[in-house]
């Protein structure tokens, strides 16, 4: 495998802070823009089932990325990546899911399951 090299420029920057908050993100965006100004952002907007809305409030975050170009992909979404879907809205009880959204994720109901990673 090639070896790193800190003089060639990253092509695409994938981000995911939606589980345990969005401090700082704002920070890591504009630095990491500054020194990789054509890089293409990804931001994974996770979801958790052990939390009481799924998830951190991750508007701020996801608003960031798109600013700088960007796209967000949305966990539990099995079609286009860029699709405009939201997981969180499939959900209608956290507490009693159905089987299927319940095999993406582990037995912890916070972090996904081999199903949930694909």
């Amino acid at each position: 495998s090639p070896e790193y090299d800190p003089e060639v420029p990253f092509d695409v920057i994938i981000l995911e802070f939606s589980l345990n908050g969005t401090d700082g993100i704002q920070l890591l965006v504009q630095r990491l823009r500054e020194r990789f100004p054509d890089a293409f952002f990804i931001y994974v907007d996770v979801f958790s089932l052990s939390s009481p809305n799924g998830a951190v409030d991750s508007k701020v975050a996801r608003k960031l990325v798109l600013e700088n170009g960007g796209e967000i992909y949305n966990f539990g979404n099995t079609g286009v990546a860029n699709a405009h879907y939201n997981f969180r809205e499939e959900i209608e009880d956290h507490d009693n899911p159905t089987e299927e959204i319940r095999a993406m994720f582990g037995n912890d109901r916070h972090h996904p399951s081999a199903t949930g990673h694909d």
